[in-house]
């Protein structure tokens, strides 16, 4: 399926840089004590899969901007999300609020309220503070706009939620 948005598979397309505030060095410290951490020597969880997909949607998420990716649990969608996932700029997003801190929740509820006019996707959003985090999103058919469920942000990266 074609995406009705502006969108990108590369940093070297993208016409503007991503700029986010510059994350302070405690939060770099606490970072630091996760094996997602940017120089972090904490090891890959043993009993996660997929370590490679992990360290690449990390690798090209930061690629587009941003100082940090958090992954505090394992993504199930990580194998779609590398395959075929695609940058999208966060202004000129319509928000569209409803239950705070439950994204992928609100995707799906807005997804099937009108199938026919929303396409779920899911990935990382980057956040003003520098840092990617799991995400999920929607994109309208008809005005061709990524709709942000609960709080607005820079950049997306991710993919169409197949499931």
């Amino acid at each position: 399926m074609l995406l009705p948005v502006t969108h990108y598979s590369l940093p070297s397309e993208l016409p503007r840089q991503v700029i986010c505030e510059p994350m302070d060095e405690e939060w770099k410290e606490r970072l630091s004590s996760t094996w997602w951490g940017v120089g972090s020597k904490v090891p890959f969880p043993s009993n996660w899969r997929n370590e490679g997909a992990h360290r690449a949607v990390m690798e090209k998420c930061l690629s587009f901007g941003g100082e940090a990716v958090c992954m505090p649990s394992e993504d199930v969608d990580i194998l779609d999300i590398i395959g075929n996932g695609v940058f999208i700029y966060g202004d000129g997003a319509d928000v569209f609020k409803m239950k705070t801190s439950r994204c992928h929740e609100n995707t799906e509820t807005l997804v099937n309220s009108n199938p026919e006019r929303y396409i779920g996707m899911t990935g990382y959003a980057l956040s003003k503070d520098g840092v990617w985090r799991s995400h999920s999103w929607v994109i309208n058919k008809e005005t061709a706009k990524l709709v942000e469920t609960t709080l607005p942000r820079l950049a997306y990266f991710g993919c169409i939620k197949t499931q």
